[in-house]
């Protein structure tokens, strides 16, 4: 209320969010591993975006560590030490031993759209959390497959819907598909 500012509220509510699902998915039948490290894999892709935004932004590092949700596979202290450098690009690299960003790096500097690193990251956790979920027995990986096949079908035709309507071209339309 004192500052206006929404971002630390919001943070602590997906850190709750995130917390509880993390806790509720421990010794289910012993396939949660997969879905775990999914739901860590998800953290971190909300974290680095926000870290991107943030740097885009110039925002001050004090206010990024208040953004930052607890639970994904990077260390708050590895995501606030990458911000240290000067650009989005660099930071990227820094993380690209997390997820490969490459491509994405090379992008973002012809089209200057942090896009391009939201669609990278989620190719990234499609081929190599929820993909392998499909393969589990019938079991709460196979039920997490689907939401998380459902959600991306989801922002595709969005991306497709706001594509029309801005008339991109078709082959810039493919390039924002997540799968």
């Amino acid at each position: 209320q004192k500052t206006g500012d929404l971002g630390p509220m919001m943070s602590a509510l997906h850190e709750e969010y995130y917390q509880k699902l993390l806790e509720s998915l421990r010794f289910f039948q012993g396939d949660e591993g997969t879905i775990r490290e999914l739901v860590r894999a998800e953290i971190d892709k909300k974290n680095i975006l926000n870290l991107l935004k943030a740097k885009e932004s110039n925002l001050e590092k004090e206010v990024v560590s208040r953004h930052l949700i607890e639970g994904g596979r990077i260390s708050s202290k590895e995501l606030l030490d990458s911000y240290e450098v000067k650009d989005v690009g660099e930071i990227a690299a820094r993380l690209e031993s997390h997820f490969k960003l490459n491509e994405a790096i090379e992008q973002y500097k012809t089209s200057k759209s942090l896009i391009d690193f939201e669609i990278a990251i989620t190719k990234f956790i499609f081929t190599n959390y929820i993909k392998k979920l499909r393969n589990i027995a019938l079991s709460i990986g196979t039920i997490f497959y689907f939401i998380f096949r459902a959600e991306n079908e989801h922002e595709n035709l969005k991306r497709i819907t706001y594509g029309k309507r801005y008339d991109l071209p078709i082959d810039k339309i493919k390039g924002m598909l997540l799968i």
